[in-house]
């Protein structure tokens, strides 16, 4: 099957990463990376790729790509490479600590690829602390989008999202400092939500760096430990459209994404 994408000489950046990483899969790096500038978004990104041939692929640490700059994590209690991304099980506590500090009260973008490995878990969590706005889309059974006010621990249902059934799956939210919008696949999921019922109250900042998977992730998946694949997280420092969430979207599954079963 031809990939979806016309190889192209290696964009620098793209091509610096592969040499920092090791990553075996140059032309969709390439792709992603071309496709993001064109975007506008890649001097504000940072992401994590996850799946072998994207990443180091062996070993702890799990390397960065963005312009944002250099935020490398490791691979903690032992989760594994595999071809769709990196495995974790809940019973081990694995997660991916980062070298990426958490922002406080500023506009945030935050997305995550992933395939649960069952549905009575947690999918995404995404927060802003200071800000209040926490975004939680809690089970695929469940359906529900919550926002939990961070100062109280109130979490209040806002909308139902319509989750596969199986297989991975893309969420992101943007959050601003008293706001927050959730996209499911490449589409805007409901209204943007405001003060009144994404945050209220001063909120508290929740400090420390970023984490992928493990509990109380700041970005990727779950509150609570995961169990399952994530091929791949990250975030944007600003705000993200809907028109530039559908092409990154798009761009995730012509590249990256080629092979996962995403809608």
């Amino acid at each position: 099957m031809p990939l979806p994408f016309q190889p192209r000489s290696l964009d620098a950046d793209a091509a610096a990463f592969i040499q920092r990483s090791g990553a075996t899969d140059r032309a969709a790096i390439n792709a992603f990376v071309r496709g993001i500038k064109a975007l506008g978004l890649y001097d504000n990104m940072v992401c994590w790729p996850l799946r072998s041939s994207q990443n180091a692929g062996t070993g702890t640490t799990a390397y960065s790509l963005g312009g944002l700059g250099t935020f490398n994590g490791t691979l903690t209690n032992g989760p594994t490479w595999e071809v769709d991304g990196i495995e974790f099980t809940a019973a081990e506590d694995h997660y991916i600590s980062t070298t990426l500090a958490h922002w406080v009260d500023e506009d945030t973008f935050a997305f995550c690829v992933a395939e649960p490995a069952s549905t009575a878990v947690v999918a995404f969590s995404s927060r802003l602390g200071s800000g209040g706005a926490e975004l939680w889309a809690r089970n695929i059974n469940a359906l529900s989008l919550l926002t939990r006010n961070s100062a109280s621990g109130t979490a209040n249902a806002l909308v139902n999202l319509a989750w596969p059934a199986s297989g991975s799956y893309y969420f992101a939210a943007n959050h601003g400092t008293r706001s927050a919008k959730a996209f499911v696949e490449g589409s805007l999921s409901g209204a943007n939500y405001s003060s009144a019922t994404a945050a209220t109250g001063t909120g508290q900042s929740q400090g420390g760096n970023w984490t992928i998977g493990g509990s109380n992730p700041f970005v990727g998946v779950l509150v609570g430990n995961y169990e399952g694949t994530i091929p791949l997280c990250g975030a944007v420092r600003g705000n993200v459209n809907q028109s530039q969430n559908a092409q990154f979207y798009t761009l995730y599954k012509q590249t990256l994404g080629t092979g996962l079963s995403l809608p």
